[in-house]
């Protein structure tokens, strides 16, 4: 088995530790865990933690990787109702669910390309890795029957 680098190890801990805080409704400790990932694991670091975020999630839902999937959005508040990606407000929330489908179906192509299209701008960056974390947070939430707050 190989042995990650350090950066990429280190990486691995704090999404963990930033999923864990999520899933307990603590999203300020969850994002900054995360923004932790981009400030002391660097470029590397931050794919690793993407990576485990949709990894995670797919892990859980039960789906076998290299599977297409369909993504749909459904609202936390209001009525609920499921949408497509036209309607969702929020664009990070429909790149995260790209980039959780594009994991799913084993798509580096689309991986590469999402990644290629994420904002520079760190603070832009940073509202979409929240947003595939709280995606990977509410889809673990789901899935084992928890109850989390909103962000």
């Amino acid at each position: 088995m190989d042995r990650l680098p350090n950066n990429q190890h280190d990486a691995l801990a704090l999404t963990s530790a930033s999923l864990t805080a999520a899933l307990a409704s603590d999203w300020h400790r969850a994002m900054r865990l995360l923004q932790q990932v981009g400030d002391e694991c660097g470029p590397d670091g931050v794919d690793r933690a993407l990576l485990a975020l949709c990894d995670t999630a797919i892990h859980v839902s039960g789906i076998v990787p290299g599977t297409p999937v369909a993504i749909s959005w459904q609202a936390v508040d209001g009525d609920g109702a499921i949408t497509g990606p036209d309607e969702v407000t929020r664009p990070e929330v429909v790149w995260a669910g790209r980039m959780l489908a594009a994991r799913a179906a084993d798509d580096e192509e689309q991986w590469d390309a999402l990644l290629a299209a994420a904002p520079e701008d760190e603070i832009a960056f940073g509202r979409h890795a929240g947003a595939l974390l709280e995606m990977s947070a509410l889809i673990i939430a789901r899935e084992k029957g928890v109850k989390i707050g909103e962000r």
